[in-house]
């Protein structure tokens, strides 16, 4: 009976053992192996960010919000403060653009009313001032020097942009999947979700045909024209326009952007239309498409909202 009482004694600490090693199974690896990963109960800030990201699917908002939940994601929302926060506004104003900056801190303003309703409490952040708006365009003389001075990929990008007014992501993302040769267009998803057809021009048809074939109908023409070496099509591209601006003799102060507000004013000047050239941008608001053409000249800006506000001709019989 004694030997049995001492079997048990020296099995308790097995058994204490065994418990420790069930809590570890309360982490997990990440995918490098190295490191583990703690999961958050559902009172942490992890799990109810985790929520709201599952309703908010676009790259921005998944962007934004992964990266708060990496920096106060352990915490209960009651426990949150502005000290964390003021650091990743201080770190977006550091690192990223004017405009890129305020759209997190959007996004970011979002997320904390989320977690108020979960308890967190009103924190007092500053505000960022809104966005000036760029009134930069490319000339002609600027964009025939870059055709020039560019490389198959690059004159691709170009044309994207400065003809068809394409985003800097939507002209990189232009694969064979999108175009109709039978139509002369390319028909793909804008900002927002919703499908937008453009026609193609010579130019641009005659790069399609040139770009190699890989079997792959959704890799990206632009893709398909680089060298193939390592490294993501987006950072090549800006890499190479930066070279290719160089070369061109045009100054530093033409961003990518710019060449869809050039092809915005470019329009306008021929037609005169301010719905034209919504059409083109695939703005849903002429209030979006009238801030792509604010003019130094304020009696051109002064036509462009009578034409918004215009009331619709009456059809005379």
């Amino acid at each position: 009976m004694v030997c049995g009482l001492e079997r048990r004694k020296r099995s308790a600490p097995r058994q204490s053992i065994r418990i420790a090693k069930e809590g570890q199974s309360l982490q997990r690896k990440d995918a490098s192996g190295d490191r583990r990963k703690k999961i958050h109960s559902a009172g942490h800030i992890a799990s109810h960010i985790d929520r709201w990201l599952q309703a908010h699917p676009q790259h921005d908002y998944q962007h934004t919000g992964k990266e708060i939940r990496a920096a106060i994601g352990h915490l209960k929302p009651g426990q949150l403060r502005a000290e964390p926060m003021l650091g990743i506004l201080a770190r977006w104003k550091s690192h990223y653009a004017r405009s890129t900056a305020l759209k997190r801190w959007k996004i970011t303003a979002m997320i904390l009313r989320a977690l108020r309703i979960e308890g967190a409490p009103a924190l007092d952040l500053p505000k960022l001032p809104p966005q000036r708006a760029r009134k930069r365009v490319a000339d002609q003389e600027e964009i025939a020097a870059m055709l020039r001075a560019a490389d198959p990929p690059v004159r691709l990008f170009l044309l994207f942009t400065a003809t068809l007014g394409l985003r800097y992501s939507e002209a990189i993302s232009i694969a064979p999947a999108n175009y109709s040769a039978e139509r002369h267009t390319i028909t793909f998803k804008k900002k927002g979700g919703d499908e937008h057809t453009l026609p193609t021009s010579e130019q641009i048809e005659e790069l399609f045909a040139i770009a190699p074939d890989r079997g792959d109908p959704n890799e990206s023409y632009i893709s398909r024209l680089l060298p193939q070496r390592s490294g993501e099509v987006k950072t090549r591209i800006r890499r190479l326009w930066a070279a290719t601006r160089k070369r061109a003799g045009v100054p530093a102060d033409l961003w990518p952007h710019d060449l869809r507000r050039t092809a915005a004013v470019s329009l306008y000047e021929i037609t005169k239309d301010i719905r034209a050239v919504q059409q083109l941008l695939g703005h849903q608001s002429l209030t979006t498409t009238a801030w792509y053409l604010q003019h130094a000249d304020t009696e051109k800006m002064r036509a462009l909202l009578h034409e918004m506000w215009r009331p619709p001709a009456k059809h005379v019989q």
